[in-house]
């Protein structure tokens, strides 16, 4: 039997890989508007900008899509790999954002194509999304073994990744009206 720990842990990391997945395909539907994000943060050189937007699409890519298919394995070598990697990315998106929020306040986050300015809520959302990618490391068996299981896990990982895709752009920002 799966203990709700377990449960928690594996919808956690299932959130935190789908979201990776979701904004690498962003990234890669729109590359320019990816990288206008990188170079108006100005955190880059400009030459950089096309080889960092290309490793970053890249990354989410592979550390998403690896984080959903290690759902099967958890406790495997590779399910404790892709955990691990998926933490040090949002580490890195973390100390990034909280970087680019004290340097370039109105720069855009770069989260996705909306050009949304960088917000406390990102630098937390990352800093949250990287903590349960390490409490996911303890997660065992995985809740595919019971059908019920498996269904209420599907469920919450759809609409968790959901709100956190949205929770950003409906926030009220300075300037906009409902601030």
């Amino acid at each position: 039997m799966t203990r709700p720990p377990d449960l928690l842990a594996t919808v956690g990391f299932l959130v935190a890989s789908a979201l990776l997945l979701v904004a690498g395909v962003e990234h890669l539907r729109h590359p320019r508007a990816a990288r206008a994000a990188l170079a108006a943060q100005r955190l880059w050189p400009p030459r950089a900008v096309p080889a960092v937007g290309a490793g970053l699409t890249g990354a989410e890519l592979l550390v998403g899509a690896a984080g959903l298919l290690s759902a099967l394995a958890p406790a495997s070598p590779a399910g404790r790999a892709s955990r691990l990697a998926a933490a040090g990315l949002y580490t890195a998106f973390a100390v990034h954002a909280a970087v680019l929020l004290r340097r370039r306040p109105s720069a855009p986050c770069g989260c996705d194509a909306s050009g949304r300015p960088v917000s406390a809520v990102v630098v937390a959302r990352a800093a949250l999304l990287a903590g349960v990618c390490v409490l996911a490391l303890g997660a065992g068996r995985p809740p595919a073994a019971d059908p019920g299981r498996a269904a209420v896990v599907a469920l919450a990982t759809v609409a968790f990744v959901l709100l956190l895709r949205l929770l950003p752009g409906s926030l009220p920002r300075p300037g906009r009206p409902g601030a």
